[in-house]
């Protein structure tokens, strides 16, 4: 009897290794990603958008995930990232509106064009937390973002 239990216990044990190596190569699956943003001042000039894949790199410029720069038509700008990896994103977004490749700021820093982050989220003074903008990918998604 102790034979059998002990054989069916190594058998559950071997099946939940098989299937965790077979779930190992879900990581390897990519989605499409879809950021429709609307809600500019001025249908003009250009808007820069960069996505961010960790709380670490989250703002740095010289640490964007992917990035894309587009201008707008018919009122909104459209952005599609045919293939990121499953995971956790944050957006952050500036309307450039005259074109000279910079978010221009006022006093304090505080800026003159306007911006916007993923899941609309604000923050106080700056951005916010990348866990407050953070969105899970995990199937193509549509993300709609209001531009303010």
């Amino acid at each position: 009897m102790k034979r059998i239990i002990c054989v069916v216990i190594c058998l559950f044990l071997f099946t939940g290794s098989v299937f965790a190596l077979v779930n190992v190569n879900t990581d390897d699956s990519t989605i499409e990603l879809t950021v429709v943003v609307r809600g500019f001042r001025r249908l003009k000039g250009q808007v820069f958008l960069a996505i961010y894949n960790s709380a670490k790199s989250w703002t740095k410029e010289e640490l964007v995930y992917e990035g894309a720069v587009i201008e707008i038509i018919d009122e909104t700008a459209t952005f599609f990232f045919p293939e990121l990896p499953v995971g956790l994103y944050a957006i952050a977004l500036f309307h450039d509106e005259n074109k000279n490749v910079k978010l221009d700021t006022g006093l304090f820093g505080i800026p003159l064009e306007r911006y916007a982050f993923s899941n609309n989220r604000r923050g106080l003074f700056g951005p916010p937390k990348y866990k407050d903008a953070a969105v899970l990918l995990n199937g193509n998604e549509k993300i709609e973002i209001i531009c303010r």
